[in-house]
């Protein structure tokens, strides 16, 4: 199953363009792609991001160096769709299948089959948009069980607020975060797959424009601020994301990570 983005610091702005469409929700027709992104540098990583002939994406390779890895995300396409997502641990590592991509009858990604125990199912509303992620645990006996549920408030074509809630045996956890948007090109939401294809769902994947801020409601206040440059296109053309938390009163949490986008 895929790892859950809450509590989790802006990573990467990674962004592109893709003409085709399958991403989990329908991308309007007046934001088709005009451009691609061919990589990204930031203080904390490099991103490197590959296309077939359709210009959809085949790999996401990061070189982190605060981890010292280098790993890529693979997407496999059957019909123009993606089917499959691989990844691997190191540049000369074999790929490994992480995930089995469904899909429904408007040809949205709506279900993510773990190739261990787990299962994420992913319900739309009316007008497409996300609205519900199920997370679920197969026992042996194919049992399902659900483990974790995320819920989507949308606005503009924004996510705007995402509830996370940790199911177990004895109780809950929930986690409440909260977005807001510049009014300028997301890139991101542009590559078709995207949100399913890497480790975390990132509602900036798949929403209009790009995060100005976000900040969730856990015990340490953890928030982001995003400032921007913006190129003569509209596109993001540099990024610097400042995150807080306060683990320690006395010694607040702050991490600042600049980011170059490099288009194609």
């Amino acid at each position: 199953m895929k790892k859950n983005l809450l509590g989790i610091t802006m990573l990467a702005l990674f962004c592109t363009a893709c003409e085709k469409n399958d991403n989990p929700v329908k991308i309007a027709q007046d934001m088709l792609a005009v451009k691609y992104l061919d990589s990204l540098k930031s203080t904390h990583f490099d991103v490197k991001i590959s296309y077939n002939a359709d210009n959809a994406i085949t790999h996401y390779s990061i070189m982190d160096y605060q981890q010292q890895a280098n790993y890529s995300y693979i997407a496999e396409y059957e019909n123009g769709k993606m089917a499959k997502t691989f990844l691997t641990a190191g540049p000369n590592d074999e790929p490994y299948l992480r995930m089995e991509v469904g899909y429904n009858s408007a040809d949205q990604i709506n279900r993510m089959k773990d190739v261990g125990a787990g299962l994420d199912t992913l319900i739309y509303s009316l007008n497409g948009e996300l609205s519900q992620i199920l997370t679920y645990y197969i026992d042996e006996f194919g049992g399902k069980t659900v483990i974790r549920q995320r819920d989507y408030t949308w606005n503009n074509g924004n996510i705007v607020k995402e509830l996370g809630i940790d199911i177990y045996p004895n109780g809950r956890d929930s986690l409440i975060t909260l977005y807001t948007y510049d009014d300028k090109i997301n890139p991101r939401a542009r590559i078709a797959g995207l949100f399913c294809l890497l480790e975390y769902y990132n509602p900036e994947d798949i929403s209009a424009n790009n995060i100005l801020t976000s900040e969730d409601n856990s015990q340490f206040i953890r928030k982001t601020e995003n400032t921007y440059t913006y190129d003569a296109d509209n596109y993001p053309a540099t990024a610097k994301s400042i995150t807080t938390a306060i683990y320690d009163p006395s010694d607040p949490y702050i991490d600042s990570t600049n980011t170059r986008f490099v288009y194609r």
